[in-house]
């Protein structure tokens, strides 16, 4: 499959999802990253601005304000800055 065809599978997956699985699936999630290994050792993590019912990072954020934390910033001409 190609990366395209598997973002629109998954993205139609996710969008049968009801509000209650998705935020129960976003709070597991977030607690398996906060409690991984890599993260826990981390000082520095890059993130992402959710699109959708994709996962907000700010729990995981929140979760330790020791860590920095660092999200892209796309220009209108869609470049990265």
């Amino acid at each position: 499959m190609l990366k395209t065809e598997i973002r629109k599978h998954i993205s139609s997956i996710r969008a049968k999802l009801s509000s209650e699985q998705v935020i129960k699936a976003k709070h597991e999630i977030a607690i398996k990253i906060i409690e991984h290994e890599s993260f826990i050792k981390s000082k520095n993590i890059a993130l992402y601005i959710p699109h959708k019912k994709e996962l907000d990072p700010r729990m995981i954020m929140q979760s330790n304000l020791t860590k920095s934390f660092y999200a892209p910033c796309v220009l209108q001409n869609k470049q990265l800055l």
